[in-house]
């Protein structure tokens, strides 16, 4: 069984009955688990003699269980309780648990223990309530106690104890397949921990230091691999993608006299946009570019310039925009500035309840035919998207 062994093929019945359960964690492959990070973490690091705790303390106990046993009520909300006495070298502390008669079965007399909790009591009376806890075997670190704890997202029937001892297990079992993948010089520039290192400290981490450390080594990989699979498919894209070429000097002096006719001057950012603009539409490739800037910045008029562009080419272009109070703003400045070159512009919203665009409109969208055009083409030459966000 691999990482991406999906839990309802795995050999493991565990995994076969609870993954129903995971699946509304989003855990469906072994390597899920892993990526399935704390949400905060328990300190449980101190560990002290019986005879130090104080009341109040959140604190590790390690001793013998000397005595246990089930006490039944008949109090509808509590119905029975659960209480171990445990000992050092140095005195006892008292275990209470509710409704959890289970309890007797797993842990047994004499058994070694590690109990982390909040301290009730006071003087030689004193007990930890409801405890996190695991019977010590020689030569197995605690993972539940004694340590930093993992507190996970969780959901009906699954724990973060439950969490924490199947991912224990799988960064044990599947140690061999963490394989590093950054570049070596990335990983010294930035001084990040190895990638199953990061897996196995933001799990189980050493201090909280660690623990950041863990969770920076993680961050950057998952930016990392989203820039990466981005630029995978910008180049699979320019393989795989080709348009038709816009004229552009042909047309250069009716797009100057387009921006001579704008009721100010372009800035510089503006120009620039523009040519890089023109440029890719010069090009046999589909253009795919972002233009960013604050409100006011002129975005919309740099649209029109390129929706002028496709025009005097023979193509038509659609802005679209995320709501109807937009898309009418966007609508009245650009049949202002295209409509004095005979560019007949409309609205398309959904409250008027159209299903398709007009015939008419696409076209008295199209430019009329010249130069010997017999046609002419009603194909879309561009799309605009517009964002709420006041930066896009």
């Amino acid at each position: 069984m691999t990482l991406q062994t999906p839990l309802k093929q795995h050999t493991n019945h565990v995994f076969k009955i609870f993954a129903d359960k995971l699946e509304k964690l989003r855990i469906n492959t072994i390597e899920d688990f892993l990526y399935h990070l704390p949400a905060r973490y328990e300190d449980y690091s101190v560990i002290s003699k019986i005879n130090q705790v104080q009341a109040g303390e959140t604190v590790t106990i390690q001793g013998q269980i000397i005595e246990i046993k089930n006490q039944y009520l008949k109090n509808a909300r509590i119905r029975t309780i659960q209480k171990a006495i445990v000992c050092d070298d140095t005195g006892t502390i008292e275990l209470i648990w509710f409704n959890q008669p289970f309890l007797i079965k797993s842990i047994n007399k004499n058994s070694k223990i590690s109990a982390s909790g909040r301290v009730e009591g006071s003087g030689k009376k004193i007990s930890m309530q409801s405890p996190e806890f695991e019977i010590l075997i020689n030569g197995q670190p605690p993972i539940h106690t004694g340590r930093l704890i993992p507190v996970y997202p969780e959901t009906k029937g699954i724990s973060s104890k439950w969490l924490r001892r199947q991912i224990h297990k799988i960064l044990k079992d599947h140690k061999n397949e963490l394989l590093e993948y950054l570049p070596t010089n990335i990983i010294d520039k930035f001084q990040f921990m190895d990638f199953s290192q990061a897996l196995k400290e933001i799990h189980f981490p050493r201090d909280l230091n660690f623990a950041q450390k863990a969770k920076e080594r993680l961050a950057f990989d998952e930016l990392f691999l989203i820039q990466l699979s981005a630029l995978k498919r910008k180049k699979e894209w320019k393989q795989n993608i080709t348009a038709q070429p816009f004229t552009i000097k042909k047309y250069q002096k009716e797009l100057n006299n387009f921006v001579d006719s704008l009721p100010f001057t372009l800035t510089n950012t503006q120009q620039k946009a523009i040519k890089e603009i023109t440029q890719d539409l010069e090009q046999n490739k589909s253009m795919n570019r972002l233009l960013q800037g604050d409100v006011g910045s002129g975005k919309t008029v740099v649209a029109a310039v390129a929706m002028y562009t496709a025009f005097l080419n023979g193509f038509q272009s659609i802005l679209l925009a995320p709501t109807e109070i937009l898309a009418q703003q966007h609508y009245d400045t650009i049949s202002k500035l295209l409509s004095p070159f005979g560019i007949k512009v409309d609205l398309v919203t959904g409250s008027k309840k159209q299903s398709v665009i007009p015939a008419e409109w696409l076209q008295a969208m199209s430019p009329p035919a010249r130069q010997g055009q017999s046609e002419v083409k009603r194909s879309r030459g561009i799309s605009c998207h517009k964002s709420t966000n006041s930066k896009f």
